[in-house]
């Protein structure tokens, strides 16, 4: 089933990044989840992702949220302006 799975997973983190909305969703720091599990639907009907059980799906729309929400964090903290404690240990870290 993973040879199945996998490419599911793969498409689907393609599609989220290739949503309309996606640059908005990456300034905000997080995207709806709700989207994922949408964007899964037709794909359940797609030949190249057919015939997995339910959980299966199921779970590549928790993995595709994980990442994408793991991600939005990252970038929201990179971007982020460091804050006092941070400089503060920018600055030992250099000495």
């Amino acid at each position: 089933m993973a040879e199945l799975n996998t490419p599911l997973i793969n498409e689907l983190l393609r599609q989220v990044n290739q949503h309309p909305e996606f640059e908005t969703w990456r300034q905000k720091g997080k995207h709806p989840t709700s989207v994922v599990k949408q964007l899964c639907e037709p794909l359940k009907t797609d030949p190249r992702f057919i015939g997995q059980p339910g959980r299966f799906y199921t779970s590549a729309i928790a993995l595709v949220n994980y990442i994408y929400k793991s991600w939005f964090a990252l970038m929201k903290r990179s971007h982020a302006v460091p804050t006092r404690r941070q400089n503060s240990l920018v600055g030992n870290a250099q000495k």
